[in-house]
């Protein structure tokens, strides 16, 4: 029985004129952009995996007749080999893909039409070569390049199909020659300059700002195909900021340069022994803290909320935990006198017995995960609440009155003690 397996493969946009991955001479190796995949197969049904999104067009079948096998192909130790050559192409050139895929029984290659129609050349040789022009094909607009697939199928036994992708860059008649930014550290709130220069056939210039999260932030468009700009990296921006200029020719043919600088942290951890990394500011504040036979509850006076931590894991960092805010107000009662808790035990009162008695956790009652409270809740002047710097799931740590700090991973998936931390809370 023969194995099926999957795999994806993007290649940078900007190439060496020649591959290396079936042996052949290169200026450069191609760097994958995604690692690949393997999936297995119960029935000999032929599949491939592809890296983009594509339309939903029917497939058009089309015959190969100027795929041409090779006389000596170049050695392959994988288990299908596929270069392009020229890389990059003139948008008015001609692409030749050479292919081999050892023991294959047939070979396919796959691109966009003109309209973004799926074209297949099926049915080809193991071993083999085909050319066709970049003006036939859809050329992807940012980049640009041309983007190809092939995929081999083995008939014996079970079928063991590979995917292989290129995206093949297209050579523009402009070119971004200089794209810098200074200083290369700064502390936020810090100016940084940018200078850039793009040559040859200049549509349109545009400077982005990335989010810290890498997403397209702020446009400055319109710009000369030479010049500068001064901007101010805000206040509350930590780690890095990423810039990228986009330059487009008259045929909406689109090449982009990336420029960055480093921030300097300006704040620092509340405990010892603290994790990498920049932190965000710590907020200092009265806490309350009560103790349950399978968990805990933490109320801070900077957020009026409750924190409820759930021991429902045998791994600590599976157990989860929830935020809610706190619903119990001066003049409301205390507790509810119709619920006696066993000898040692308590029932919970004011915001935690209101959570305690009314809410629900991942549609299981509170009070059922938690069970009774252990002990009275106590009343500490100076807890600690700080997060990480991270772009979107950031990690949280608080200061229990023992010293010890609590970890809260993001999306309330899970959270333990913080081993490294020592006694002390205070502030810096």
């Amino acid at each position: 029985m023969r194995k099926r397996y999957t795999v994806a493969w993007a290649v940078a946009v900007v190439l060496a004129a020649t591959l290396t991955a079936c042996g052949l001479q290169a200026d450069a190796t191609p760097t994958p952009m995604l690692t690949a995949t393997h999936t297995r197969a119960a029935s000999p049904t032929p599949s491939h995996t592809l890296v983009r999104i594509r339309p939903t067009i029917s497939p058009t079948s089309v015959p190969s007749p100027s795929a041409e096998p090779s006389a000596a192909p170049p050695p392959c130790t994988e288990p299908l080999c596929l270069t392009a050559s020229p890389m990059p192409v003139a948008a008015d050139g001609t692409i030749t893909l050479t292919w081999n895929a050892p023991g294959a029984a047939k070979v396919a290659i796959h691109w966009q039409g003109k309209q973004q129609e799926t074209i297949v050349h099926s049915d080809l040789s193991p071993v083999g070569s085909l050319s066709f022009a970049v003006a036939d094909v859809h050329i992807q607009s940012v980049g640009p390049y041309v983007y190809v697939w092939l995929t081999a199928e083995y008939a014996d036994g079970d079928v063991e199909s590979w995917s292989q992708g290129w995206n093949i860059p297209v050579r523009t008649g402009h070119s971004i020659t200089a794209f810098a930014v200074a200083p290369q550290t700064v502390d936020p709130g810090d100016p940084v300059r940018l200078s850039w220069d793009v040559a040859g056939e200049v549509q349109d210039v545009t400077l982005w700002t990335l989010s810290e999260g890498g997403q397209l932030y702020t446009s400055y468009g319109d710009l000369a195909a030479s010049g500068s700009m001064t901007l101010m990296v805000p206040e509350w921006r930590r780690n890095h900021m990423s810039f990228q200029l986009y330059a487009s020719d008259v045929d909406g043919l689109w090449t982009i340069a990336d420029a960055s600088v480093t921030i300097t942290c300006p704040d620092v951890w509340f405990f010892p022994n603290p994790p990498a990394g920049c932190p965000q500011p710590a907020h200092y504040t009265k806490m309350a803290v009560q103790l349950f036979e399978h968990g805990m509850m933490i109320w801070t006076e900077w957020e009026d909320r409750i924190r409820v931590f759930f021991d429902d894991s045998p791994d600590v960092h599976l157990r989860s935990w929830s935020m809610q805010p706190n619903q119990w107000f001066a003049g409301m009662p205390e507790s509810d006198p119709a619920i006696s808790a066993p000898p040692g035990y308590h029932q919970p009162v004011r915001g935690f017995g209101v959570l305690w008695r009314e809410g629900w956790h991942r549609g299981t009652p509170i009070r059922d995960l938690l069970g009774w409270a252990i002990e009275p809740e106590f009343a500490i002047d100076r807890g600690a609440v700080q997060c990480d710097t991270a772009p979107k799931y950031s990690t949280c740590y608080i200061g229990d009155p023992n010293g010890v700090v609590y970890v809260e991973q993001p999306e309330s998936s899970g959270w333990y003690e913080w081993a490294a931390a020592g006694p002390d809370t205070e502030a810096p």
